[in-house]
């Protein structure tokens, strides 16, 4: 997020301060992230800074939502004020705003780990929805994640995890132990099929998910038809199966190897001779900090009103939620559901190989295989063991937050199974060509590497100042579409391999580019046209070069920057990133120009009809002529521009030609699609 600020005041208003906006500006980015972090949300950084020269400071931070972020932009200004003005700042009042506002709209605790995974791998990321369907990387090089859901993640393999009776029997094919079940119609049926199997039983939802309504250890024919009718509420149909002794295991699977487990753990109450059930329980259990009602949180208070299951539970003991347990006297709560903590360097590898093998029968790429066994340590055929569930989707949280054990991270192998890690040092996951350039002296530019790029096999989208063009569709912003947001819209497509954008100054001073950061950017002229720029105090040529240093700034080593040699003040640009640096001039001759060729630099010059590049040698590694098929010339400082960017792209250099005919774009008597 981006904030300006204009400082009114004087100097000695900001005592504490140093007298410096600056400071307080830091101080106000510091408060924005501790509000966030006590609301469960990671901010990595903030920064202040003089933007123009008309007393306007700059703030910028990464929230994980914008709402999320104005919020806490918000109380964080309070917070300010009251210290400033010695004034009384109800902190925890305005933390209840801020958590209600992640619950709302920042992503859930598993979406927000996997998406931090994609950030650590710089892969580009797009939320979809206002939930947590989730775009990782551009185009035609996308994936999707919608919680532990992935593009990988089968419709066929889902329906089969979900339908219990189904995945056991292809389960049973395979060797899995699963233990035996039925469908159960009806209560009196639940009871007959219990009897043939043998008590004790678990009774439970055929296509339920997070333990929600299961039942388990019944023996009494009361107590199963009140399972029955708890299990029916929450799914189409009942299952009676063989309860298996031990302790409840939950295994994650991704593309085919356990990334982690988590044991679970019987909840119980102790009585104190004084107090009820429902007090010991708020006093005993839900009192634990992982207990919370929102998402962040891996554990559900138990409250009897919402959670029949413990309230069989405890009547099944000869109790009510009113009861009053004698001082010392135990009271089982809750069996399952509890799977918190981490017993992952545990496992036997019979048992691993098991559950890798239960998540490849179902087909899931992502997979949480509920296991009971009674030593997760030992081999699997040793010990009463089974396979109870397979589950699409499994939630991270228990792992993530372990009661006990090492927190495990999920998300970096989920992103490496939709992105390997490549075997080279250059990590381009996700990422499409995307190549941003400087409209001054460039004016066909970005029609002319278009058809480069399409010459190359690309399907590649073009953005200027008139709109979209997709090969010779045209999409122009409309009033419910604004350029950025059809911007955002062209990098969703799957039927697209690279995409060009002209810079437009007055976005990335106010919402930002419309992508994660450009492969390549062009930058030709330290001129930046846009509305607004006297507003953000940048009236002058030499402050908005400050535009093109932020632009600089977002480049990495994978990246590609093209600056004009013959424009004195781009040359400190140079020095603010470490993306592959090429340099074009359109006087081989100049001094300047063979300083750069001397220094090693790769260069592109122009001399009369031809461009000579350089690279770590006084002499020319190729001589390209200017003059296009039909003896007409095009632009000199665009074919350098166009020619530096070719080669740093690693193309063939006679794709170049492919542009030397200009050809005018087709505008009319094309739908508008925005």
């Amino acid at each position: 997020m981006l904030a300006l600020f204009e400082f009114k005041g004087k100097p000695s208003d900001l005592a504490g301060f140093d007298n410096s906006p600056l400071k307080l500006l830091n101080k106000l980015g510091q408060l924005v992230m501790d509000l966030h972090a006590k609301a469960g949300q990671s901010v990595k950084f903030h920064t202040a800074e003089e933007h123009g020269t008309h007393g306007l400071f700059r703030l910028v931070f990464r929230s994980p939502d914008r709402r999320v972020g104005k919020i806490c932009l918000d109380a964080a200004l309070d917070a300010l004020h009251a210290e400033l003005e010695n004034t009384v700042f109800d902190e925890e009042e305005r933390l209840k705003a801020i958590r209600s506002s992640v619950d709302y709209n920042a992503f859930g605790p598993s979406t927000n780990h996997i998406v931090e995974a994609a950030y650590r791998r710089d892969i580009p990321v797009i939320r979809l929805n206002d939930g947590n369907l989730v775009q990782l990387g551009y185009g035609s090089l996308q994936e999707r994640i919608w919680t532990a859901e992935t593009s990988r993640t089968s419709a066929i393999a889902e329906y089969v995890a979900c339908e219990k009776p189904l995945s056991k029997v292809l389960l049973s094919y395979c060797g899995v132990p699963i233990p035996e079940g039925e469908i159960a119609t009806s209560p009196e049926d639940a009871w007959e099929k219990a009897q043939d199997i043998g008590v004790p039983v678990v009774i439970k939802p055929s296509d339920g998910n997070h333990s929600r309504g299961v039942s388990l250890d019944l023996k009494a024919e009361a107590e199963i038809h009140k399972a029955w009718h708890l299990a029916n509420a929450e799914g189409s149909e009942v299952i009676v199966e063989k309860f298996i002794p031990g302790s409840e295991h939950r295994v994650l699977v991704v593309a085919g190897k356990v990334q982690a487990v988590a044991r679970g753990e019987l909840i119980e109450v102790v009585g104190d001779g004084q107090s009820d059930i429902q007090k010991l329980i708020d006093e005993q259990i839900n009192i634990d900090p992982r207990r919370g009602e929102a998402e962040e949180y891996p554990l559900e208070p138990i409250v009897f009103s919402s959670n029949p299951l413990a309230l069989l539970e405890v009547q099944r003991q000869g109790f009510e939620p009113d009861s009053v347990p004698a001082m010392g006297q135990k009271v089982l709560i809750q069996r399952n559901g509890n799977a918190s903590e981490d017993v992952t360097d545990l496992i036997h590898p019979s048992v691993a190989q098991m559950c890798e093998l239960a998540a490849k029968v179902v087909g899931l790429d992502v997979a949480g295989i509920d296991l009971v066994c009674e030593d997760i340590s030992a081999p699997i055929h040793s010990q009463a063991a089974g396979v109870v569930e397979v589950n699409a989707g499994p939630g991270l949280l228990m792992h993530l937050k372990p009661s006990n054990g090492t927190p495990r991270d999920i998300g970096t192998p989920i992103v490496e199974s939709l992105f390997p890690t490549p075997t080279s040092n250059h990590d381009l996951a996700g990422k499409i060509p995307v190549l941003c350039y400087s409209p001054e002296g460039l004016t066909h530019y970005g029609e002319r590497m278009a058809k480069v790029l399409r010459a190359r096999g690309l399907r590649t989208v073009l953005h200027d100042q008139e709109g979209m063009w997709l090969e010779d569709e045209f999409s122009k912003a409309t009033v419910s579409t604004t350029r950025d947001e059809l911007a955002r819209r062209s990098l969703t497509s799957k039927h697209i391999d690279a995409a060009i954008f002209e810079f437009e100054s007055s976005s990335m001073l106010t919402t930002g580019l419309p992508f994660h950061r450009p492969g390549t950017l062009v930058i030709a002229s330290p001129q930046c046209s846009g509305t607004q720029l006297e507003e953000f105090g940048l009236a002058s040529e030499a402050s908005r070069i400050r535009i093109w240093e932020a632009a600089v700034d977002l480049l990495t080593e994978d990246c590609i920057l093209i600056l004009n040699a013959d424009q004195p003040s781009l040359a400190h640009l140079s020095t603010r990133s470490q993306a592959k640096l090429i340099w074009v001039s359109e006087h081989l001759h100049a001094e300047h120009t063979q300083a750069l060729i001397n220094s090693g630099a790769r260069v592109a010059a122009m001399d009369d009809l031809e461009i000579h590049l350089f690279h770590n040698r006084p002499q020319a590694m190729h001589q390209i002529c200017r003059e296009g098929p039909f003896g007409a010339i095009t632009p000199g400082l665009e074919d350098l521009c166009l020619l530096a960017t070719t080669w740093g792209m690693g193309l063939d250099l006679a794709f170049f030609y492919m542009s030397m005919s200009l050809s005018k774009k087709k505008s009319a008597k094309t739908a508008v699609i925005a």
